[in-house]
């Protein structure tokens, strides 16, 4: 995702967490769409997102 460069912290830290929802909506299609089972949900998303979204899966509670 583009995004113009940030002003400051707040619309930095806002572009970042608007990248993952879009990033994390778009896996969560993906996943409903293998029809894999919804306990593993929350693993897969981790294992996809963790080397960009840490502390946005942090504040979703998908990790701890």
């Amino acid at each position: 995702m583009i995004f113009p460069k940030p002003k400051n912290e707040k619309e930095r830290i806002q572009y970042q967490r608007q990248s993952y929802e879009i990033e994390k909506e778009g896996l969560i299609a993906f996943f409903n769409q293998q029809g894999y089972d919804k306990k593993d949900l929350n693993a897969f998303l981790f294992n996809s997102l963790k080397d960009n979204y840490e502390s946005e899966l942090k504040e979703d509670g998908i990790i701890a």
